[in-house]
Order: structure tokens, then C-alpha cells, then sequence
């Protein structure tokens, strides 16, 4: 079995993960900024929403809530490979924004088949 063949397996279970707890009617989206350099007008800014597919939040065990690593409106983000995570990103969900605190990336043999990010509200 390849790496894309597992990928692919773990992408078709986050996303019966997702429907099996009703995750489906929730949105979760990734803030990506792009800048243009306009030597004229200086660096344009422009701001989009991407949904990620097949993500889910998950609260934390409340065992490894200490207040200061994990507070209690933090929350896990599960998301499929098919859109990079990284620290500092934004996300949000029901109009809720949270910050990405840090991203744990699953690559077996240099293949991304899940991020677990923890994110923070802001």
C-alpha cells in the first residue's frame, strides 16, 4: 500500500469522523493573507477564507487542562492533509477565531496524512 493509498484512508475516516459526530454543519476555515508589492502604492494586503474539509475541533481531556499549556476554551483542530497548517495561523468556526499555538503533523515516510493543531481563542 502506498503512502497516497493510506493518505487517501485517513482522509475517508476524518471525514465519516466528521459526519458521524455531527460535524458536517460546522465550518472550519484557514485565514490565508496574500501580499502584492506595488512600488507605487506600497504592499497590498488582501485577506480570504479557505474551509477545511474534513476537519473537526475536539475539546481537550480535562486531565491536561493546566491553565497555562491548555487552557479551557482550547480547543484540538483535526484536519485531512490537503491544506498545510502552520503555528500562527487563524482559523475559525462559528465566527469564533482561534490561533494556532502549534501543529502536530503526521508524516509517516514524508507522506502528511493528518494535523492535529492546537488552537487557542482569541
Amino acid at each position: 500500500m502506498s503512502g497516497f493509498d493510506i493518505q487517501q484512508k485517513v482522509k475517508n475516516g476524518l471525514s465519516k469522523a466528521v459526519t458521524a459526530t455531527g460535524g458536517s454543519g460546522v465550518i472550519v476555515e484557514l485565514r490565508v493573507v496574500s501580499i502584492v508589492s506595488d512600488p507605487i502604492n506600497g504592499d497590498v494586503e488582501t485577506e480570504s477564507w479557505v474551509t477545511l474539509v474534513d476537519a473537526i475541533f475536539k475539546s481537550y481531556d480535562k486531565k491536561l487542562i493546566d491553565g497555562d499549556m491548555i487552557t479551557t476554551a482550547d480547543r484540538e483542530l483535526v484536519s485531512n492533509s490537503d491544506v498545510d497548517i502552520t503555528q500562527n495561523a487563524i482559523v475559525r468556526s462559528d465566527g469564533i477565531k482561534y490561533i494556532v499555538q502549534s501543529v502536530d503533523k503526521a508524516s509517516p515516510a514524508g507522506v502528511t496524512l493528518v494535523y492535529k493543531s492546537h488552537c487557542r481563542r482569541q
